[in-house]
């Protein structure tokens, strides 16, 4: 799905991560919870995913690099999409990889307590 920006079934795999983890477990959970799963999911099945990397501006989440793509993620808790998709954007996260020669997208993924997974999600695609 990643390596071929099947973009709708990204934020459906990470939702269904969550919904097989049982409800004692989120206990507390905060951002890092959620944050930790996903880097952990996709580690294991082989994807190249690199967390908490250093910016000039801050911290990106998480970025996955393949062959044509790079995926940035900002994640919130409790908060919107929109939000984090837009953090990302005013701290140029991207900026480092826009002469990659890949295509590169930007997901906001707002994740919910209360609903123990994605509450709503939003990506940009970014064009140099």
């Amino acid at each position: 799905m990643l390596k071929d920006a099947d973009i709708e079934r990204i934020p459906k795999m990470i939702h269904n991560l969550f919904a097989d983890i049982p409800y004692h477990l989120f206990k507390d959970n905060h951002e890092n919870f959620y944050h930790a799963i996903t880097f952990i999911a996709m580690k294991l099945v082989g994807i190249h995913i690199l967390c908490e990397q250093a910016h000039k501006d801050g911290r990106i989440d998480a970025i996955v690099h393949t062959d044509k793509y790079i995926y940035i993620f900002e994640f919130k808790i409790n908060s919107t999409a929109k939000a984090a998709l837009q953090q990302a954007k005013d701290r140029n996260y991207h900026v480092p990889y826009l002469h990659s020669g890949k295509q590169i997208f930007i997901f906001g993924i707002n994740f919910s307590q209360e609903k123990k997974g994605i509450a709503d999600w939003e990506y940009e695609m970014i064009s140099e």
